[in-house]
């Protein structure tokens, strides 16, 4: 997906993240947004992201696959509501995601 960047030039992976997980995948959407993914934390697969200034949001997965699949489902409604948030109700957005996720 495009813009989507290592964070911090892929400093972070094989650290601890913010669920007490070895970080696995660490990304930045442009100066707009990080998502992570974590294993063996709190969970299996812990996801945590933020769109700077509006939210932050931790989902949850069984197992690879399945935090894979949320990963980059994530990443792309992230991008869709940055690429037209000028038209898009940030509280109904979030409540969306958080519920989805």
């Amino acid at each position: 997906m495009q813009n989507w960047n290592p964070y911090d030039s892929g400093k972070t992976i094989s650290t601890t993240g913010i669920d007490n997980g070895v970080i696995i995948n660490d990304e930045e959407f442009l100066n707009d947004a990080r998502i992570t993914l974590e294993s063996d934390g709190h969970a299996p697969y812990s996801i945590s992201c933020g769109i700077y200034g509006v939210m932050f949001h931790t989902a949850f997965a069984k197992d690879h696959a399945d935090a894979i699949n949320k990963y980059e489902e994530m990443k792309a409604a992230i991008v869709d509501f940055i690429n037209d948030k000028n038209n898009t109700d940030v509280s109904d957005w979030c409540g969306w995601f958080a519920d989805k996720f």
